[in-house]
């Protein structure tokens, strides 16, 4: 089973991204407001990972 990548922008519902390139893509297109990034791992035992859209470095990070 494949991971789930949900993006979520200005706090508002989440969307579903085919990839993390294409959640970044969106991402960068967003010019005010925090921008998160759910990957929600396919089958069981790994965490959720959320990230943080840095405008400056065009990247994901931790949030803090």
């Amino acid at each position: 089973m494949s991971d789930l990548i949900m993006i979520t922008i200005r706090d508002e519902d989440g969307v579903r991204c085919a990839t993390l390139e294409d959640a970044k893509a969106k991402a960068m297109q967003v010019r005010v407001g925090k921008v998160i990034v759910e990957i929600i791992p396919g089958g069981t035992g790994r965490p959720v990972i959320t990230l943080e859209f840095d405008r400056t470095l065009n990247e994901w990070i931790a949030p803090n």
